[in-house]
Order: structure tokens, then sequence, then C-alpha cells
């Protein structure tokens, strides 16, 4: 297995991210394929392609869901899973479904702007998150975020546990609000969804993600504690947690692998990389931020700990 790798756009031979039809497909390859420079592949096959098309699945081992790329429009791809496929426009229990959810984006571009945009991909195997600026004048305002894979689930034997979060939303500058809110047991959010629900029965469910919400804001790294925390000088964070409305009733199904909520206002500078001490000692994260200007924060883990 690849482990956790981290790929940037300022890394040597790095893919460039433009508003061209097929740019992410390229860039996606690139990181979770077939590697580049000095940058070893995560470990994904790419089972299916087409015209700015593509289908990838995650590695031996894994549920091996695909997550199929429609990379057909300069500004944005529509992205979504597939339980399986059997071609590049064939498959079983598409989540979400048309039906469910009209539109589910990554944007690359926000219209009518150009020029290379900044990006970080981190993935291993079984997960990745995809993280990227729309505007080159300002790289940290409306930030696009989505991620899919195996989540840890806390079910035994769950064979289902695959989501995807991508924006629902047809304007790129709701996408970060999006993908990084985080609600009630019985909230689910606009544009997360898994293959099945926890009982494994179904089709494409929606779920919701919380975190030490009392402690934060309804967007991660937006408010809270003060920074440093003046009781032990720490910067304290929160894993983020998958629940499902099940019957009007909140059931917690598990954690999305590897990102965390900084219970503080943007604890940290875009791109930060720090050490975790105490119950995060031995794993290391790196610190984005997102917003109308950077206002908000979260982190990704970086180590080969997602899983452990």
């Amino acid at each position: 297995m690849a482990g956790v790798k981290v790929y940037k756009s300022t890394d040597a031979s790095a893919p460039v991210l433009q508003n061209t039809a097929g740019s992410l497909i390229a860039l996606l390859d690139a990181c979770l394929v077939n590697g580049y420079g000095a940058k070893v592949a995560a470990g994904w096959t790419k089972a299916f392609s087409g015209t700015n098309l593509a289908a990838y699945k995650t590695a031996a081992g894994t549920n091996q869901r695909l997550f199929r790329v429609n990379d057909a429009n300069t500004d944005y791809a529509e992205i979504r899973g597939y339980e399986t496929m059997t071609a590049i426009s064939t498959g079983t229990n598409q989540f979400p479904s048309n039906a469910q959810q009209v539109d589910s984006r990554h944007y690359k571009y926000y219209t009518g702007t150009s020029g290379a945009r900044d990006w970080i991909v981190v993935a291993n195997e079984k997960f990745v998150h995809i993280y990227n600026a729309i505007y080159a004048e300002n790289p940290l305002a409306y930030p696009a975020y989505s991620y899919f894979g195996d989540f840890i689930s806390y079910k035994a034997s769950d064979v289902y546990n695959t989501l995807i979060c991508a924006s629902s939303d047809t304007s790129p500058s709701n996408q970060y609000a999006v993908n990084l809110e985080y609600s009630g047991l019985t909230s689910v959010g606009a544009g997360k969804w898994m293959c099945r629900k926890y009982d494994q029965l179904g089709s494409s469910w929606q779920f919701g993600v919380h975190a030490d919400y009392t402690l934060g804001s309804s967007q991660m790294g937006g408010s809270g504690l003060p920074y440093p925390h003046p009781v032990d000088g720490g910067l304290w964070m929160s894993r983020c947690f998958i629940h499902e409305n099940v019957s009007s009733i909140g059931v917690v199904h598990g954690e999305v692998p590897g990102l965390w909520n900084p219970c503080h206002a943007t604890p940290f500078g875009h791109g930060d990389t720090f050490s975790g001490s105490g119950a995060l000692a031995g794993k290391t994260f790196i610190g984005l931020r997102a917003g109308s200007g950077g206002n908000y924060s979260f982190a990704i883990e970086t180590s080969d700990t997602w899983y452990v």
C-alpha cells in the first residue's frame, strides 16, 4: 500500500490546473494513478475513461468503489461515486443519484478568470482530499474542497462505507461553505452522500458531519477557543464524525479519514505544517484556509495514521 501522500502544485513536475476541459482529470491521473517527478502515486487505478471522463477505483483490499469525474466543463467537474461500473457511463448505485442531487461539482475556476491555480491533494489508496484555489489573484477566496473514498466505520464488517463530499451549488463561491460546515445529529449536509447507510441496505444515502461544535462554530476553524489555549498553551483539534438521520434519530456511523477541525479561529497560516502532541503524538498535519478570504480553517493529517 502506498500510504498517505501529499501532492502540491509547487512540486517539481506537478500538473497544472487550468480552466480547460480535462485539466482536473490530468491532475488526478498524476496524483492517484501515475505519479509525477519524484512523487509516487497514491495507488488507485483508472478503471474506465472517455473524452474528458474518468472513473478511478480505490486499491485492492478496499471497498473498490468508483469515483467518476466528468471534466468536460472548463470551470468545474461533475463528480459522483458508483458502487460498481462496467463502462465509463454505466454503473450501479450512483451516489448521489441524479434524482437526489442535480449538481455534484468540484470547481476548478471562478467563471471568467484564467491562469494556473494553486492546489493540494492528500491521498492514500482508500481516500482522497482535493483542495484548490478558484481565483489566481486571491488564492484563499472561496477555495474548492472535495473528498471521496472509504471512511472509518464504527460498524463491524462494513463494506459500503464509501462517501463523496462535493458541491451541490451552481455558484463556486459556496463550495467551501457546504463542504466545511457541520451540523446537529439529525441534520444532513448538502453535497454529502455515502454508498449505503449503516445497515448496508438500500442505495445512496445522505450524511452529515459534526465535530466539537460547542468549542467552535458551524464552519470549521471560524471561531471558538482562544489560541493558543491559555490553560495548556495548546492547539485543540477535533475529529470530524459522520452521522446519519434514520427515522428522525441521529446515529454516528464513523469518521472522515484525515480531516480535523481546529477548535479556534484560524489558528494557523495557509499551508503551515505541524506535529501533534499528547493524544495526537505521532501525527503530522497541514493547515488549510478557506472562506471569503481565508477566515475559516481546517487541517488534514499528512502522516500515515488515518486509520489507526
